[in-house]
């Protein structure tokens, strides 16, 4: 646990620093049927580029 306690706290400080970046290039809001749909729509016609989340 250590080991991986080390390598949070590194990965938490090069994303401080910029160096890791996330690839989220959408949000969606709402969890709700319509928007799951429309973000698997978006998804399926290979509009997504990098990673996209549904927020509460």
């Amino acid at each position: 646990m250590a080991t991986q306690g080390r390598a949070l706290a590194l990965a938490a400080t090069l994303a401080d620093q910029g160096v890791l970046r996330t690839t989220l290039t959408e949000t969606m809001t709402g969890m709700t049927a319509e928007t799951i749909l429309a973000a698997q729509e978006k998804v399926a016609a290979g509009k997504v580029n990098g990673k996209l989340a549904i927020e509460f």
